[in-house]
């Protein structure tokens, strides 16, 4: 008498399920292997999902100047100038040291070309000599936005860490060892809040005073 398959009980279906969900199975040298399914989020790879949808602030915040910069490349065919446009090229020339990357903006199409000595590629246009249209983003130190920005949210928000914040600031690293600051005193989520607002107020300052209209 033929022997009946066993059923499969609901939780070694939903096992089964689970690292169907998690493994896939792939071919190397002709035979299966079975691996791990790349991280996803939303059904999108997580890079993928990043350079869509992240927060320009939240890429400035983590470091992750080159997602900024593709994101931009992507947008380089549309001719409506944006504040976005603005601001993600602000952010990637404020990344690093003064001088050590730049951006500058088309004031008729939008369009934005970037440089960096770091990374050794340079994208800027070759009329950028010869045409008025052109405008250099401006770094954060230009516009008054870092170490004056940082003491005037210390003088409103802990002003007898006036003094301490002052000599965080002697050293090098001393963005990263105030922001350890901040999180003990709670006061990192207020800092961003601080730093986005008065940084949308200076770029626009900005975008006024150089000739530029946003849509």
């Amino acid at each position: 008498m033929k022997k009946s398959k066993r059923k499969r009980t609901a939780a070694e279906k939903a096992a089964r399920k689970q690292r169907r969900e998690e493994y896939m199975t792939i071919f190397i040298g002709g035979k299966q292997k079975r691996i791990k399914r790349p991280p996803t989020v939303e059904g999108m790879d997580v890079d993928e999902f990043i350079l869509q949808n992240a927060d320009p602030t939240w890429l400035h915040q983590n470091g992750m100047w080159e997602v900024l910069h593709e994101r931009e490349m992507l947008k380089r065919r549309s001719v409506d100038m944006t504040y976005d446009t603005i601001e993600e090229a602000f952010l990637f020339v404020s990344g690093a040291a003064l001088f050590e990357r730049t951006a500058v903006v088309h004031r008729q199409t939008g369009e934005t070309f970037y440089a960096s000595l770091m990374s050794d590629y340079d994208e800027l246009p070759e009329d950028l000599d010869e045409s008025d249209d052109y405008v250099g983003i401006p770094h954060k130190n230009d516009l008054d936005l870092g170490k004056p920005l940082v003491m005037d949210f210390v003088r409103s928000q802990c002003p007898k860490e006036v003094d301490r914040i002052l000599t965080i600031f002697r050293r090098r690293g001393a963005y990263g060892r105030f922001k350890d600051f901040l999180k003990q005193k709670g006061l990192l989520d207020d800092w961003y809040v601080f730093e986005q607002q008065r940084t949308r107020q200076a770029l626009l300052q900005w975008c006024e005073e150089n000739d530029i209209e946003l849509e």
